[in-house]
């Protein structure tokens, strides 16, 4: 039983920390000085949250793609997509081409994951684990490029 209880556990936290991991890289390398930061944060249906962002890559040329996060509270689900184009809130349909990234995963406070902190983001939520319990993240993240540029994700 204990052996079942740790393989969920962990199971729990590897979900939790791709989450994490792929919100803050795409925040932390977002281009700064649009609108006036470097991602935007809506409600699109519910409580359900999009977080766009300008991402520039890490390559010899410097390039850009449009990163989305979407935080659906009806599914506890986190899903990501990229693009070359504006992203905007997808129907239910389009939402389920996007990359699932977690299931399992509620506010830790609130009915938000993400909140905006002046020209930072930060997220806090819960991802279920076994037996009815939890593994909490939580991360403040600002861009850290220093690369300006237009917003032609959202």
């Amino acid at each position: 039983k204990a052996q079942g209880t740790v393989s969920t556990v962990t199971s729990a936290t590897t979900q939790g920390q791709l989450v994490s991991s792929s919100i803050q890289n795409g925040i932390r390398n977002a281009s700064v000085g649009i609108s006036p930061n470097a991602y935007l944060l809506t409600t699109p249906s519910g409580t359900d949250q999009l977080l766009v962002a300008l991402v520039v890559g890490s390559g010899a040329t410097i390039t850009s793609t449009c990163s989305a996060w979407y935080y659906s509270a009806s599914t506890q689900s986190v899903r990501f997509k990229n693009s070359t184009s504006a992203i905007t809130a997808p129907t239910a349909a389009a939402l389920t081409t996007w990359t699932l990234l977690s299931t399992g995963v509620t506010p830790s406070a609130g009915s938000s994951i993400f909140a905006l902190n002046g020209p930072s983001l930060s997220f806090a939520f819960r991802q279920a684990a076994a037996n009815n319990s939890y593994v909490s993240f939580s991360s403040t993240i600002s861009s850290r490029t220093g690369m300006t540029g237009s917003a032609p994700c959202f």
